[in-house]
């Protein structure tokens, strides 16, 4: 999982969760807290109406890899 302060340089990062702004392939992964395992895969839609739970992690690795590709 990305942390902001890893980003280096000039960058403007905009989080469009809910494909308002781009539309994306990309999905957000839950994981389990414990485990570290895919629970499921969300599109930007699904995850407008999700409820994280305490054993869940949410890896948003697929967004910024789509984001800002090597």
């Amino acid at each position: 999982m990305f942390k902001l302060k890893d980003i280096k340089g000039n960058r403007l990062i905009i989080f469009d969760l809910d494909d308002t702004l781009v539309k994306t392939e990309a999905r957000i992964k839950v994981l389990n807290h414990r485990t570290k395992r895919v629970i499921c895969e969300l599109t930007p839609e699904q995850f407008n109406q999700f409820e994280q739970e305490p054993h869940h992690i949410l890896d948003f690795n697929d967004l910024y890899i789509q984001s800002f590709p090597n």
